[in-house]
């Protein structure tokens, strides 16, 4: 997902009335919240957003 693409997601969440708990790590990682307090984690991968700084997991070795 471009830029553009992940901020207008997380807009478009919190106009719908989630709210932002962690943006610690963006743009790799976000957590959202809806209105009952469910979370949810929203992770840009695999399109080179950094991830909080540590590398992506080589899946041969998970």
């Amino acid at each position: 997902m471009s830029e553009n693409g992940w901020r207008e997601f997380v807009s478009t969440a919190v106009a719908a009335g989630g709210r932002i708990v962690s943006d610690a790590e963006a743009p790799g990682t976000w957590i959202l919240a809806d209105r009952s307090g469910n979370k949810v984690c929203l992770v840009a991968w695999p399109d080179g957003a950094p991830l909080g700084g540590s590398e992506p997991p080589n899946p041969t070795e998970v």
